[in-house]
């Protein structure tokens, strides 16, 4: 009995560990504070607005340009869930050329560590 998996079985199961890790991110980001409390996905002003923000912190108006940041923030938290669908179907069709870039990438590498290696 051959233990090395198929390109299917190997395909499947790239397409399920991204998909599981998509719904984890959108349950993630999608849940109150889920952009503002993760500094890697927080959104923060455009650069066009980063003036504005400096005068208006310089008014004693923080308050104001803190409130912005969370609703733009807080409007990315509901529209994840709702676009989830969007992130999966597009893992579907696309795992096949991620698979064939992750083989072409990944297999001359593996070469020269296996013969320096092994």
């Amino acid at each position: 009995m051959s233990s090395a998996l198929s390109n299917d079985e190997i395909s499947q199961g790239f397409k399920e560990a991204l998909d599981v890790g998509v719904k984890k991110a959108i349950d993630m980001l999608g849940t109150e504070n889920g952009f503002l409390n993760d500094q890697s996905v927080k959104i923060p002003l455009p650069d066009s607005m980063q003036q504005l923000e400096k005068a208006l912190r310089s008014f004693g108006q923080e308050k104001m340009a803190d409130e912005f940041v969370t609703s733009m923030n807080r409007a990315a938290e509901q529209v994840v869930p709702q676009v989830s669908n969007v992130f999966v179907d597009a893992i579907v069709k696309c795992h096949w050329m991620m698979l064939r870039v992750f083989y072409s990438v990944a297999t001359p590498q593996l070469r020269i560590i296996s013969k320096k290696y092994f």
